[in-house]
């Protein structure tokens, strides 16, 4: 059974929100965290759909690396295998 949008949003921004100090994105999510939680949540859904494996691909302050960050806490039912 899928998971409704807003519980996905909801878990991903406590995922979020354990990483997001020091990030690109620490002064948006100050001001509207579960606006950029939604937003990145997008992107993520977006990367793994053109075959991310949630792996960072770029140096460590990259976005893809604070989205992989982010990835670690996000637990939720994914049809997709991201891990070995």
């Amino acid at each position: 059974m899928p998971v409704p949008d807003v519980e996905r949003e909801a878990q991903y921004h406590r995922a979020m929100m354990a990483v997001i100090k020091n990030t690109s994105f620490e002064k948006s999510a100050d001001v509207d965290p579960l606006g950029v939680a939604k937003k990145l949540l997008e992107w993520r859904d977006a990367l793994i759909m053109a075959g991310w494996d949630a792996r960072p691909l770029f140096e460590t302050g990259s976005k893809v690396s604070v989205l992989a960050k982010i990835e670690k806490g996000f637990n939720y039912y994914c049809p997709i295998k991201l891990y070995d």
